[in-house]
C-alpha cells in the first residue's frame, strides 16, 4: 500500500516544527544529562579495560629503547 502517493502534505512541516519545539523546550535537557552520564560511564569502562595494555606498551617501549639503543 502506498499512502498519499509520496506527496508531502501541508500539515507535515508545521507538525514537525511544533514537535521539535516541544522537545527542545521540555525534554532535551534531561536527555542530554542522561546521555552525558551514560557516555561518561562507557568512557570510564573503556579506559579501565585499556589501562593494563597501555601500561604494558609503555614498559615494553622503555625496555626496547634500553636494549636496542645504538
Amino acid at each position: 500500500l502506498r499512502r498519499f502517493g509520496g506527496l508531502l502534505r501541508l500539515f507535515f512541516l508545521p507538525g514537525v516544527g511544533l514537535g521539535a519545539a516541544a522537545y527542545f523546550l521540555t525534554l532535551s535537557r534531561p536527555f542530554l544529562c542522561l546521555w552525558d552520564g551514560v557516555l561518561r560511564l562507557i568512557g570510564a569502562l573503556v579506559r579501565g579495560l585499556v589501562f593494563p595494555f597501555r601500561c604494558f606498551l609503555e614498559k615494553s617501549g622503555i625496555f626496547s629503547k634500553k636494549c636496542f639503543a645504538i
